[in-house]
């Protein structure tokens, strides 16, 4: 295998942890980085001491100090995240570029931040050949640029809300991540105005004011991500890639896809295939 199944170790999606399950991690060789994006609240310990975790919330830990997380207590349902357990040294070189801290939350507003990060990744280390190892480093640099921008833009945002958009943006969070994991099924603003116990006009409102874009925006964003990681790593018809991905209509799709890329996927798939 290439130095990629080094850089990569273990990782998944949307781990689901029952209310009991604890992560207590002892030190030992070889030394790892771990990275995480929670999906729900939970409990977690960090060069602060012990924190509140909430939706959105990364972090990057250094597997060489011991490392606790849990649920939230009395929680019912546990706690889900997105992490990578990943080569220290390859993270401790883009840790230094982009000046980020270690073991310390990073709020970012978007639990699914990593999720599109982690699927090119496992399609990446599936192909294991004498690129992989670089392509599997940049993503990490792209992704934790990623979290960096979308962490200062949380911030900025937080401090121009009045304390009821506060109270509202925390409820929003969780009803955009839901529509996102559901990006194949039909959505509306009267559907998640509801969710949020308020008007369709005052929701779209809040929701451009917290996001910078619109529901359908974001949907359809998702949705054509997912379409480029199919497109790179398949060969499924077009139509088969527009109806996975939640289009029933394939010249609606095509047209989306150039809109967000420039290209049609056909040209796209030719480029990554």
């Amino acid at each position: 295998m290439g130095k990629e199944t080094v850089i990569l170790h273990l990782m998944d999606i949307n781990t689901g942890h029952t209310p009991e399950f604890v992560f207590d991690w002892k030190p030992k060789l070889p030394r790892r980085a771990l990275v995480m994006c929670f999906r729900t609240g939970a409990m977690i310990s960090t060069a602060k001491g012990m924190e509140r975790v909430e939706p959105g919330d990364c972090i990057i830990q250094d597997l060489g100090s011991r490392q606790y997380h849990c649920s939230v207590p009395r929680a019912p349902e546990g706690f889900r995240n997105d992490w990578m357990h990943l080569d220290y040294g390859v993270v401790s070189r883009i840790m230094k570029r982009l000046k980020l801290p270690w073991n310390r939350l990073i709020p970012t507003g978007h639990p699914e931040l990593m999720e599109e990060y982690i699927k090119a990744l496992m399609a990446e280390a599936e192909t294991a050949d004498e690129f992989s190892s670089v392509s599997i480093e940049n993503k990490l640099f792209e992704m934790l640029v990623d979290v960096s921008r979308i962490a200062r833009g949380h911030s900025l945002r937080r401090e121009t809300m009045t304390p009821a958009e506060r109270r509202h943006y925390e409820r929003f969070i969780v009803i955009r991540a839901k529509m996102l994991e559901n990006y194949t099924e039909t959505q509306t603003i009267d559907g998640l105005a509801y969710q949020a116990n308020l008007s369709p006009e005052r929701f779209a409102a809040l929701y451009r004011k917290f996001f910078n874009s619109t529901p359908i925006s974001d949907l359809i964003d998702a949705r054509i991500l997912a379409a480029k990681r199919i497109l790179s790593y398949s060969l499924k018809t077009m139509k088969e890639t527009a109806l996975e991905c939640g289009f029933d209509d394939l010249h609606y799709f095509s047209r989306m896809f150039r809109r967000r890329t420039r290209y049609s996927p056909a040209a796209f798939r030719k480029m990554h295939l």
